[in-house]
């Protein structure tokens, strides 16, 4: 029933840089998430950018962590949509390689802990199951490459990206396992 959000931003360019940063904070509190009953969530976010004007080299990065308090019944239940963290780096270029605008490559890497429910509640996407068994914990791992070429005159830009996906996880029963990796190309 309960929310609210606190965030702050900064950009500025000094140096032959130009950078942003910015921090986030929310809480819910008597909040049905996704048919689990949830107590208390706070989510904490942080990220940033920085890029070298004259080479056109960048780098962005973010971490985020969420630590939730499930309750069942009137009682608090331990773990019931435990805390997750992730976090997410992409490195790259920016420069006018022809005529048609900006053209962009990078590389990415990002990385997702926990945040599966220990509740058998048959509903929602945190209560993911294998074979029938709980997942109640996992590390999803995704490696990727892109391009953008901006297009100025159209005011439109085309892009290709490739990224690999893995996923750990373990059962309820404490069975380990993987995923099959899954390979896009967008």
């Amino acid at each position: 029933d309960d929310y609210w959000d606190l965030a702050a931003r900064y950009s500025g360019e000094g140096g032959g840089f130009k950078y942003t940063a910015a921090i986030g904070y929310a809480a819910i509190s008597d909040n049905l998430i996704v048919g689990i009953p949830v107590n208390d969530n706070h989510r904490w976010q942080v990220g940033g950018s920085i890029k070298h004007l004259a080479s056109g080299l960048w780098v962005h990065a973010t971490y985020d962590e969420s630590e939730d308090e499930g309750t069942a019944d009137g009682a608090v239940v331990a773990n019931v949509h435990p805390g997750s963290q992730g976090m997410f780096v992409k490195a790259g270029w920016t420069g006018k390689l022809n005529s048609l605008g900006n053209t962009s490559f990078w590389g990415e890497y990002g990385r997702n802990w926990d945040g599966f429910s220990n509740l058998n509640t048959g509903a929602g996407f945190l209560d993911a199951k294998i074979f029938g068994s709980q997942i109640v914990d996992g590390d999803a791992q995704r490696l990727g490459i892109g391009m953008v070429q901006e297009i100025d005159a159209a005011a439109m830009s085309f892009w290709a990206k490739y990224t690999v996906r893995d996923l750990d996880f373990v059962l309820a029963n404490g069975t380990v396992g993987e995923a099959d990796r899954l390979n896009m190309f967008l």
